[in-house]
């Protein structure tokens, strides 16, 4: 569809009536669609009759969510006449990953757009970023204040750092949590999208009752993955052989010479597994590097390890809100040899929580209850109603 057929659809989209029991999720990218949006729709889905809503979820005409057994009867084509139409009708359209999700701008004066993002507030993006940096002059033009009236977060501080992003009433904000951390409190597989159903028993069934490390490192501007030499993955592997132990890389999908040593011990995530949550949620040890996941597994309480092997020279343009040694909750090393001594000191239960790992938790997670998408439906009940 071509830009000037979306801005015709813009335009019509002022005159047409929204219906404020139509809610639609917008998802043309189906990398995009795990996380806080299947999170959430699972929630909707399961809840439509009790909230009283008609959920759509507006996909690409290949899209795997057509197979998906959790949400392919509310599935439509966004770019047939039916999917537009129902896009154009929806009183509350759910955005995930910026203003976009549909490539259709559609204007919030008439209907609710609510932004639940796909994580917490951590790198600068959009008017957070500083205007002198290579990544600010890349950035579209196209802002979600533009188009996001309203925003769901984590704690208080995230608050300010959605307001920081994009500009936004603080008084649009709702501290709710984030959807796809319910998974570490929910113990009804029938609440749980099916894909991270499937992975979590994969994943159990590979570990056979072994514990979990997974290395999650980030994507970067510059360079690439670590790649362990034969010394090292013979010292890896022995380690995890002592200690009762399978080692997960999952490295970002756009990350640059990423090698999986060839083990039976150390398993290949972006092969075998679909959703990051899956993994984290039955992890014991995660390490990664300048990503922020680990912000999420801090609701886990336990071991957290920052391993920046190239901290001389990795370079993002964007920088972060927080100075990250302050917020960072673990130790961070180097080196190979200094990430497997830091291991042993984490194996068997020896981790203790630091005042900061505390601190960090506090700051980024408000609730720690599992309902975090049952507040998010709440608040957006609230708008609708007012």
């Amino acid at each position: 569809m071509n830009i000037i057929f979306r801005l015709i659809i813009s335009f019509i989209d002022i005159f047409v009536p929204k219906n404020k029991k139509k809610i639609s999720i917008p998802c043309i990218n189906d990398n995009e669609w795990q996380g806080n949006c299947s999170f959430f729709s699972q929630y909707l889905i399961k809840n439509k009759e009790l909230l009283g809503i008609q959920i759509n979820i507006l996909c690409n005409k290949k899209s795997f969510l057509f197979r998906n057994p959790d949400i392919h009867l509310d599935t439509q084509y966004l770019y047939s006449l039916k999917g537009i139409w129902t896009l154009l009708t929806s009183g509350i359209v759910i955005y995930h990953h910026g203003p976009l999700a549909g490539r259709i701008p559609l204007i919030s004066s008439r209907r609710i757009n609510f932004h639940i993002n796909h994580g917490i507030h951590f790198k600068k993006v959009e008017l957070a970023l500083d205007s002198k940096s290579k990544e600010y002059k890349n950035i579209s033009f196209i802002k979600t204040k533009w188009f996001c009236k309203y925003h769901s977060v984590s704690s208080n501080i995230d608050a300010l750092s959605c307001c920081s992003y994009y500009h936004t009433y603080l008084s649009n904000i709702f501290i709710t949590g984030i959807p796809r951390n319910d998974l570490f409190f929910i113990n009804n597989d029938d609440l749980l999208p099916q894909e991270v159903i499937n992975d979590i028993n994969k994943l159990k069934k590979i570990a056979n009752n072994r514990k979990i490390i997974l290395y999650a490192p980030t994507w970067r501007n510059q360079g690439g993955a670590y790649i362990f030499n034969q010394d090292e993955k013979n010292i890896l592997e022995k380690f995890l052989i002592n200690n009762n132990y399978i080692f997960v890389y999952a490295g970002h999908p756009y990350l640059k010479n990423r090698v999986i040593p060839q083990s039976k011990y150390i398993i290949d995530y972006n092969n075998n597994f679909s959703d990051i949550q899956s993994v984290l949620s039955i992890t014991d040890i995660l390490i990664t590097d300048y990503s922020s996941i680990w912000i999420d597994f801090l609701l886990k309480d336990k071991p957290i390890i920052g391993f920046q092997f190239d901290h001389d020279t990795y370079k993002d343009d964007r920088g972060f809100l927080f100075d990250y040694n302050e917020v960072f909750p673990g130790e961070i090393v180097f080196d190979f040899q200094s990430l497997i001594s830091v291991l042993k000191l984490n194996i068997n239960d020896n981790f203790i929580k630091t005042e900061q790992f505390s601190f960090s938790k506090k700051l980024f997670h408000k609730f720690t209850d599992g309902k975090n998408c049952e507040r998010i439906a709440n608040s957006l009940l609230s708008i609708k109603n007012d």
